[in-house]
């Protein structure tokens, strides 16, 4: 039996995080944050016993993200783990929730309900939390405004010829360009951009977590710092904005460690894409 967690759940949730953080896969959370967002969690239930629990946390209309999935070792191989994954994706297509990730070494069984790996260049998931750091401005850098579109489209869909970036449309460009930060080079082209894409769930006070994406230096001018001032400006927006972790999904591991970001230690990042139908929600 599955069900949306009950008040009389909350101990039993706790109680399996902490198991599951001494194993090291979850992060323990205080009782007080489950009971506020005890509406987000699925769980598994056998013979009255809580046997499993994954809560869904819609970040905004493009990510949500399955956390605290866990099911403790003598429930697991009875089918509750796909359950409790299908149940989140049914929140994702009510909410309608454009990506859903999920951070998992469990490889074989995110598959089987329709997660993809993240393409190579996405593949390790780095975080930073926000705290005070040494930033100085760039002259080089500056927001970009509605004259960069083009520029910034066209440098983003070279990249992605090159595997090196997932394609954006101009249309994106545009509806994010409050987003996005750009490098300039002496002659005043732009030659670097990255976006902050800020994912602030309604039921929090402020923002949970924020991405940094489609960032891009022109290869003629990738040795000139461009890259580091770009990430640094978005740390500082993310910092200003009080999101408490900044996230970025690539392979470029030795340049974000550079930049004091860790790799999750919870296993790689695997992402669902629900198509309009594509299942049944659960009323």
């Amino acid at each position: 039996m599955i069900r949306r967690a009950i008040p009389g759940d909350i101990v039993y949730i706790h109680r399996m995080m902490e198991q599951a953080a001494g194993v090291g896969e979850l992060e323990l959370k205080e009782q007080t944050v489950v009971r506020r967002n005890r509406d987000q969690y699925w769980v598994t239930v056998a013979n009255g016993v809580v046997t499993g629990m994954a809560r869904f946390m819609p970040y905004s209309p493009r990510l949500g993200e399955i956390l605290s999935f866990f099911v403790p070792a003598n429930h697991q191989k009875k089918g509750y783990e796909p359950l409790l994954l299908r149940a989140c994706q049914e929140d994702a297509v009510r909410l309608r929730i454009a990506r859903v990730l999920i951070v998992t070494k469990e490889k074989k069984l995110v598959k089987r309900v329709d997660f993809r790996l993240a393409t190579p260049t996405e593949r390790l998931p780095f975080f930073w939390t926000p705290r005070e750091f040494s930033f100085q401005a760039d002259s080089h850098l500056r927001a970009a405004v509605k004259e960069d579109i083009i520029a910034i489209w066209a440098l983003i869909e070279k990249a992605a010829d090159h595997r090196l970036l997932r394609p954006r449309s101009i249309l994106s460009v545009e509806q994010h360009l409050g987003e996005a930060v750009v490098a300039v080079n002496g002659l005043g082209e732009v030659v670097g951009t990255a976006f902050l894409e800020v994912y602030a769930p309604e039921t929090e006070l402020q923002p949970d977590l924020a991405e940094i994406r489609s960032l891009v230096v022109a290869s003629e001018e990738s040795s000139k710092g461009f890259g580091h001032a770009l990430v640094n400006a978005l740390k500082d927006r993310a910092l200003k904005r009080g999101v408490k972790e900044l996230m970025a999904v690539t392979s470029r591991d030795k340049f974000f460690r550079s930049l004091d970001f860790r790799r999750t230690t919870q296993g790689e990042a695997y992402f669902w894409e629900p198509e309009p139908n594509s299942l049944s929600v659960r009323a």
